[in-house]
């Protein structure tokens, strides 16, 4: 019983884990897609 629930436990975590990092991804590329889609529409590159 108690390893079925530490299961669960381990499952929830680590679904949770992968959530996190896809829309921590997910921001990272729209931030950077954001920044780059300005400079092109400035007409200068920050290097």
């Amino acid at each position: 019983m108690g390893l079925k629930i530490q299961y669960a436990v381990n499952v929830y975590q680590t679904e949770t884990l992968l959530l996190a990092l896809v829309l921590l991804l997910f921001a990272i590329v729209q931030n950077a897609w954001h920044l780059n889609s300005g400079t092109v529409m400035a007409g200068h590159h920050k290097e």
